[in-house]
């Protein structure tokens, strides 16, 4: 069973947060996922800086643990 996890809201301001889905848009082009806040901007960077990350839960973990 795949477990769904929350986005938790912005650990700077407390808003909304949204994650987003990009790819290339070549036919079978891989997908990378970031999350920002709806209100100040704060984004979520991978510990490659700059690079987003192909793992959606591994994002989402990332995000809520920030503080």
């Amino acid at each position: 069973m795949k477990r769904k996890k929350n986005i938790l809201p912005c650990p700077f301001c407390g808003s909304k947060a949204n994650l987003f889905v990009m790819d290339s848009g070549k036919k079978d082009s891989k997908k990378y996922y970031d999350i920002e806040c709806t209100n100040c901007g704060a984004i979520m960077l991978t510990p490659k800086q700059h690079m987003l990350s192909d793992n959606k839960l591994e994002i989402i973990e990332m995000w809520n643990k920030r503080v």
